[in-house]
């Protein structure tokens, strides 16, 4: 597990080793690059996506990573509701 912190919004996100090649990130930020960094240095895919904070106040990456990643988003059924990449049903 590696936490990618950003100092200056105060968030960290975690990238997490599925141990076959395939990545889960929790709570992914908007800003993607350091969470595409990571996984391209560790040489994995990113399958997953999990929100475990969704809030007013968090822009979240989960979106972006299942549009240009393929991810999956994994979050609670009344927070997930309006994670969806356009165009899925």
């Amino acid at each position: 597990m590696e936490p990618l912190v950003d100092e200056g919004l105060g968030n960290t996100c975690y990238l997490l080793d599925t141990g076959d090649g395939r990545a889960l990130v929790v709570d992914p930020p908007r800003d993607l690059r350091a969470v595409r960094a990571a996984a391209k240095r560790r040489g994995l895919r990113i399958a997953w996506a999990a929100e475990t904070h969704l809030h007013a106040d968090f822009l979240s990456g989960a979106v972006r990573l299942a549009a240009d990643d393929g991810a999956r988003i994994l979050a609670s059924a009344g927070g997930g509701a309006g994670l969806r990449p356009r165009g899925a049903g």
